[in-house]
């Protein structure tokens, strides 16, 4: 996750970058965003959903404040249609050969650019999903010169080794140890 100046008062540009393994469900997969949290709960009781954004209601919701830069399955580039369904922006990710690596475990790489409130002083990152190692990157500009890092894990390693460095957090589990759902980690500014 990377914070970085925007050109919109009172935003950052948020670009994310996701890598996981996992089996593959389906021969499509949505990544959504939306600016209601209840809304944005829905999604997650849906398998077909990778990936979810909750976007700061200030912003007008659009294929512009959220953006899907790229997507990935085992290095194969995915096409994306966007629809709104019900005020959320779904991105549909699909190829071809996807239908050929359902039932298969596959490696995801998702990227997007959003924007996010430099009023909310906390971005909040969520494990949804039992996942075997967990590594977080925060990225952040100058003028956030006091982050706080407050990790919230369930499961084996309940205490992953945090790493500052010169304007960055880094959380890391053991590869091997699981993680449970409703993890995660809090960085406070």
């Amino acid at each position: 996750i990377r914070f970085s100046d925007s050109l919109i008062n009172g935003f950052y540009k948020v670009s994310t970058t996701l890598k996981f393994e996992k089996v593959l469900y389906a021969d499509y997969f949505i990544v959504a965003c939306t600016t209601s949290e209840e809304i944005l709960r829905r999604y997650f009781r849906r398998n077909d959903v990778e990936y979810r954004w909750l976007l700061d209601n200030a912003i007008q919701l659009d294929n512009e404040s959220f953006v899907v830069s790229s997507v990935k399955i085992n290095d194969i580039a995915l096409g994306t249609e966007i629809r709104f369904v019900d005020d959320c922006l779904e991105v549909v990710c699909t190829h071809p050969k996807l239908a050929d690596l359902v039932g298969k475990p596959v490696n995801f790489s998702i990227n997007t650019n959003t924007l996010y409130s430099k009023a909310s002083h906390q971005l909040s990152v969520f494990i949804t999903e039992l996942t075997r190692g967990v590594q977080i990157a925060f990225h952040y500009p100058d003028e956030l010169s006091k982050v706080q890092c407050v990790p919230v894990f369930s499961g084996q390693d309940k205490n992953p080794s945090v790493t500052f460095g010169d304007n960055s957090i880094e959380i890391n589990s053991q590869t091997d140890e699981w993680i449970f759902p409703i993890s995660g980690v809090v960085f406070a500014y």
